[in-house]
């Protein structure tokens, strides 16, 4: 299977790509610094040195890299079977009402049109597979049923409209076999979730991974924790 992950060279996205390149898969894993991409892959494989995995210097909000990334994978590979859309920043702790436009923007530059970029730029890559799937990473923070909303508006707001962007794109692809889902990994002990938080990235990814090989996964839902839950 063919792997390729934003925001991949730490936190999730690194584990993202750890654990599917141990399991046999081909992953590239994208970084918006390609020094640090290296770096995360010389990592990963201490664990073993003969995994497929490869970085491709990969800003999200950076149509030229997005472009860049799809020509070398078009020569590289027949398909993309796995696209996720994991690369995310969490600016500004005020709620909507009182947040700079400029933290909003840049939140919904990444977090939302990061992942639009992507998608329709590999989407010809991915129908070329025979069961394509694109993940893109969310949060219960972006719940619209979150009633323990407070603060960090960007990101909430950021999250929420990709959770609505996922269910429109899988309405517009569904005369296609592809699928795509909204994911949330929980409060996840990395650089943007803290160490106080309780799922390790092993854990979590570990969950996801198990639940993106259902093959009675939905189209357009959100999943949290193994299982489908409202918006």
């Amino acid at each position: 299977m063919n792997c390729l992950i934003t925001g991949g060279n730490r936190g999730i996205g690194k584990e993202f790509c750890k654990q599917l390149a141990l399991a046999g898969n081909r992953v590239f894993l994208g970084s918006r610094s390609l020094e640090d991409g290296i770096n995360a892959i010389n990592d990963i494989k201490r664990y073993s040195p003969d995994i497929q995995i490869q970085t491709l210097q990969l800003d999200v909000t950076s149509i030229n890299d997005v472009q860049k990334a799809y020509n070398f994978l078009r020569t590289e590979i027949l398909c993309l079977d796995l696209l996720i859309n994991n690369a995310a920043i969490m600016h500004g702790s005020n709620g909507v009402h009182n947040e700079e436009i400029t933290i909003l923007k840049e939140a919904m530059e990444t977090n939302l049109f990061g992942p639009i970029r992507m998608c329709q730029a590999f989407l010809p890559l991915l129908c070329t597979s025979s069961m394509p799937l694109i993940v893109n990473i969310s949060s219960e923070m972006g719940l619209l049923s979150d009633k323990e909303a407070g603060g960090y508006g960007a990101y909430r707001l950021s999250k929420s409209s990709l959770n609505a962007f996922t269910a429109h794109l899988a309405f517009d692809v569904n005369n296609t076999h592809v699928k795509v889902i909204a994911v949330c990994p929980g409060w996840v002990q990395t650089d943007m979730g803290g160490q106080n938080a309780n799922r390790t990235p092993e854990i979590s990814v570990k969950e996801m991974i198990h639940l993106m090989n259902n093959r009675e996964l939905i189209s357009g839902k959100f999943y949290r924790f193994g299982e489908q839950h409202p918006w």
